[in-house]
């Protein structure tokens, strides 16, 4: 994940002409919680890491009974690290522009994150593809903000699952934790979110969600009209510190 450690670019390094993130999508950002950056990876970029994460789970993309056989305890959370597609994702030019510009500072480092292959939802295996709303990090943590980015490796459709978010909450988290989370044993990746409505963004692959991992959202898929299956992957890159920085 982005840690929230600013500095100011050299000059030129943020030409208008060149920006991925627009004045729009920064207020999107400030207003909602989140922003959403379309045609970040271009598609043989996607294509691959689809075959490699369906590879890893032995799934024949052309054959969804092949599709449900994760440990359920994962939920779609796919073990795969070091496949050159990922990194080939976690090093796009796009997506560090995306970073460099929020953070303004070209000093990043890649952080390790995880893919997600997370099929429509079953009757035959209802523990799989249920998702939660969640937070990925404490909300209630003091510290600088961060950012995280989940690419969209297949196209999601409304109501197909995906990316989902709750924007009221965001818009008021302090109200919020105040009346729901001061007690000790909070947990923020189980809040008790399912039954409030959620936003979702109707995508294709390539697609970049970004926000803070202190906002409430979920990837999971519907029953209604999903079709296919959904994969994403999650990707953070935290500025370099200066204490890493002279390493």
């Amino acid at each position: 994940m982005a840690q929230g450690h600013h500095e100011v670019c050299p000059e030129g390094l943020l030409a208008a002409a060149d920006q991925w993130i627009s004045d729009d999508d920064l207020q999107q950002f400030h207003a909602e919680g989140y922003m959403v950056l379309r045609n970040v990876l271009p598609a043989d970029i996607t294509r691959d890491a689809v075959r490699d994460i369906a590879a890893f789970v032995g799934a024949n993309l052309s054959d969804s009974t092949t599709w449900y056989s994760g440990a359920p305890q994962l939920d779609g959370i796919v073990p795969l690290h070091h496949a050159q597609s990922l990194w080939d994702i976690r090093q796009s030019p796009n997506l560090y522009r995306i970073f460099t510009e929020f953070f303004r500072t070209p000093k990043l480092i890649v952080d390790i994150n995880r893919c997600i292959f997370r099929p429509p939802v079953n009757p035959a295996f209802p523990s799989l593809s249920c998702g939660s709303i969640h937070w990925d990090t404490d909300p209630r943590a003091p510290g600088p903000g961060s950012l995280q980015a989940v690419v969209l490796l297949t196209d999601v459709g409304r109501d197909a699952g995906g990316f989902q978010c709750i924007p009221e909450i965001y818009q008021g988290l302090d109200a919020w934790l105040k009346q729901y989370a001061l007690h000790d044993d909070f947990d923020f990746f189980n809040p008790g979110l399912n039954h409030r409505k959620t936003t979702q963004v109707e995508a294709k692959r390539g697609t970049s969600f970004c926000g803070p991992p202190s906002f409430p959202t979920a990837r999971r898929s519907m029953c209604q009209t999903a079709r296919e299956s959904r994969r994403s992957f999650r990707w953070g890159l935290p500025p370099m510190t200066r204490a890493s920085a002279s390493r």
